[in-house]
């Protein structure tokens, strides 16, 4: 969907301070828990907002002595490693509520669930920091426009990340098709779909190496992350610092932030994240239909060119490809 035809469908609006398209918001109770009885007892982790995030009200975050990040809350603990600093932070919002409205809850099923969440909070302060130390990697670009090594193609993007990746000597495509690996079957001999697939095959086992090699030596590759083989080679080249540059299929939220590892990467200047800038913001995953496919495989091999994937795009017409790439990467 291009940014001109979502901008005049109902359900939909335009975020004036960022630009970005998003759905109208809809007060309903559609995104609870079916079988979930709220009534009942249950644990619970909620997450809400300041009505202004300019303002430092419930507390501090800096660096202690031994460059570890410290929360420092405005009235009592904000964790377990947190201490009073009540010096002028506990002003209240007068005239409004200090939380804006809603927020988001998310069901804790069972003790692993538990020790997630508190984990999560207890990293919340370094993850703060850090961002504010790295802003220029945590800002959301919203008209990167990259040049094709190929063709010399104007692409646009929105973007978070490091983009000086992309001015690599050599970015290498991390392209996985079903070739490279092994399926688990039923008992009528078809594919299982409800499991994974095996990827230490022998063939994605060479890829893999390939392609972690071509990193260790300053290449940087880019990968959709589509297949699971895709996505296990970025665990991998993450795990072991490689540089890399994702692309996504659907727009960046707002105030949007790499989830995990992501996020240290992007700390490190190590990651870039790419959305084609004519595709909008959607809450929630989207899904990754064969044609977002096929488009992203194909800006892959445009960033890349001499490093690009050999890809045959089985039932889909070269022009036809080529017009849906210019119509997902051009600038609204």
């Amino acid at each position: 969907m291009s940014i001109a035809c979502a901008s005049i469908l109902a359900g939909w609006h335009v975020d004036e301070k960022s630009g970005c398209i998003m759905r109208d918001t809809i007060h309903h109770m559609g995104r609870r828990c079916r079988n979930w009885d709220y009534a009942g007892r249950g644990c619970y982790l909620i997450t809400m907002t300041l009505r202004d995030r300019s303002k430092s009200i419930l507390g501090r975050v800096r660096r202690s002595v031994g460059g570890e990040a410290q929360g420092s809350a405005a009235q009592g603990d904000m964790a377990h490693h947190s201490h009073i600093d009540a010096r002028g932070q506990g002003e209240a919002v007068r005239g409004q509520g200090l939380f804006a409205d809603g927020f988001v809850d998310t069901i804790l099923f069972n003790e692993e669930a538990l020790s997630r969440a508190l984990a999560y909070m207890a990293d919340n302060p370094r993850r703060l920091l850090e961002k504010r130390e790295h802003a220029e990697y945590f800002h959301v670009v919203r008209k990167l426009i990259v040049r094709s090594p190929i063709n010399g193609r104007a692409l646009h993007f929105a973007a978070i990340g490091n983009q000086h990746l992309l001015a690599a000597p050599s970015l290498m495509q991390v392209q996985c098709s079903r070739h490279d690996f092994a399926y688990s079957k039923n008992s009528d001999s078809r594919i299982d779909a409800r499991t994974k697939p095996i990827t230490c095959t022998p063939s994605f086992e060479e890829k893999a190496a390939d392609l972690l090699a071509a990193a260790s030596h300053g290449a940087v590759l880019v990968s959709p992350c589509i297949s699971h083989g895709e996505k296990e080679i970025a665990r991998r080249a993450m795990s072991v610092g490689a540089r890399l540059v994702v692309l996504l299929n659907k727009g960046f939220a707002p105030r949007y932030k790499p989830p995990g590892l992501y996020f240290d990467r992007c700390v490190e200047g190590r990651l870039l994240m790419l959305a084609p800038a004519a595709w909008p913001f959607l809450l929630g995953k989207k899904a990754m239909t064969r044609q977002d496919a096929c488009v992203l495989n194909r800006i892959a091999q445009l960033l890349c060119g001499a490093g690009g994937a050999e890809i045959d795009y089985k039932g889909l017409v070269p022009a036809d490809l080529e017009r849906l790439v210019e119509s997902a990467t051009k600038q609204p």
